[in-house]
């Protein structure tokens, strides 16, 4: 049934529970996945019958990725959201055309300000490499213009338990 339906095939980058990479391999009784770290996973099929599955690229070169940047909340958020908008547009990695804008998000959290980016990497390997190069380039942009970051702390969710 999963080669029937194509639901994905090797080269896409797919979510499946608490996994997410690219396919290398399906086969019979489960589906490898190398994750960005590079482990090697296999998934058993049956999850993909049991648990939505998201794929990212569907066979498509191109990749939408979503690098992400914080701002205190008295910071210029538009002169942020205009920076990190150049970044994605200049990176070597990026991909844009008509159906596929670059566009920037500001989310209003309690203890900062997301600036979400969305732009298509050019090609799927390039994902991290894409989002790690616009990050750091507007990271040092926003420094060098006094635009105040948060010092945000990632806690696991099972922290305290």
């Amino acid at each position: 049934v999963i080669v029937i339906e194509q639901a994905y095939r090797p080269g896409d980058k797919v979510h499946i529970g608490e996994h997410y990479g690219e396919v290398t391999d399906v086969g019979i009784r489960s589906t490898t996945l190398v994750t960005n770290d590079d482990d090697e996973v296999l998934v058993p099929n049956y999850k993909f019958f049991s648990e939505a599955v998201a794929n990212a690229n569907s066979g498509a070169a191109e990749l939408m990725a979503v690098p992400e940047v914080y701002l205190a909340h008295d910071a210029d958020i538009e002169r942020g959201r205009e920076i990190l908008r150049d970044a994605l547009r200049s990176s070597r990695y990026v991909y844009v055309s008509d159906d596929h804008p670059v566009v920037v998000r500001v989310d209003h959290g309690p203890a900062y300000v997301t600036l979400r980016g969305r732009a298509y990497v050019n090609d799927v390997r390039h994902e991290f490499a894409f989002e790690s190069d616009v990050t750091r380039r507007t990271l040092a942009a926003l420094e060098a213009e006094g635009i105040e970051t948060p010092d945000v702390t990632v806690v696991p969710d099972d922290a305290g338990s």
